[in-house]
């Protein structure tokens, strides 16, 4: 088996849970509301994050305000959704997660992120959780717009080329079979879905992975136990 020299992460869902960002940002937008006297911060969250748990997506900032009914004109769904992705949010990686990456660290692996998303909110993610320290590159590819969104093979192409690895010596972890394995698949990499608790639904699959994992655990033990070495 061809010796593993790089690890590449999916974000949302693949380092740490997508819903804590969710809850994060509804938080910031809560204050807001109560900051410009619209609607108690309680009451905002509470509504937001109901809908959220049933599975409403959307437009739920609109039945927000519908149902508060702000007097100032300064309150907009664009406003709240410009307070959303613009939040510093409180983040934390998946269990184990930041060990497993010191561990590639320290078994002289690269690592590298591709991450779709709103790029300013993509760029506080990558902020609140410190992934410089141990990624590089970190490609957001909404710095090429929707067209460079997965399944689009440029992120991929341009980790390969700048790291200057052979295919079989990439692997990529992600969580999405929608998007995330198409290109590396077809780039002759190695890869890998990454199932934990919690994780958004998905809807039909595009292409899966190689290899499917539940747990943290379960992907170090995927990683480290294969002989990829990375010698």
């Amino acid at each position: 088996m061809a010796a593993l020299k790089a690890l590449v992460f999916d974000l949302d869902d693949t380092l740490y849970p997508e819903a804590a960002y969710v809850r994060s940002g509804f938080l910031a937008v809560a204050r807001w509301l109560e900051a410009a006297g619209a609607v108690p911060a309680r009451q905002a969250f509470d509504q937001l994050w109901s809908a959220h748990v049933r599975g409403e997506r959307g437009r739920l900032f609109d039945d927000l305000l519908a149902a508060c009914r702000p007097e100032s004109p300064a309150v907009s769904v664009a406003g709240l959704v410009q307070v959303y992705r613009s939040h510093a949010p409180d983040l934390r990686f998946y269990p184990g997660m930041a060990g497993l990456l010191d561990e590639a660290r320290a078994r002289s692996l690269a690592i590298a992120v591709v991450s779709d998303g709103y790029l300013e909110a993509q760029q506080q993610k990558v902020r609140a959780l410190g992934l410089a320290r141990w990624a590089d590159p970190i490609i957001l590819t909404d710095q090429w717009g929707r067209a460079g969104w997965k399944p689009c093979p440029r992120a991929f192409e341009q980790i390969q080329g700048s790291l200057g690895l052979r295919p079989d010596q990439l692997v990529y972890i992600g969580d999405n079979p929608t998007k995330d394995f198409q290109a590396p698949n077809r780039l002759g990499w190695h890869s890998i879905q990454l199932t934990m608790a919690g994780q958004g639904p998905r809807p039909a699959c595009l292409e899966a992975a190689k290899v499917q994992v539940e747990g943290v655990a379960a992907l170090r033990a995927e990683l480290f136990g294969q002989g990829w070495s990375g010698a």
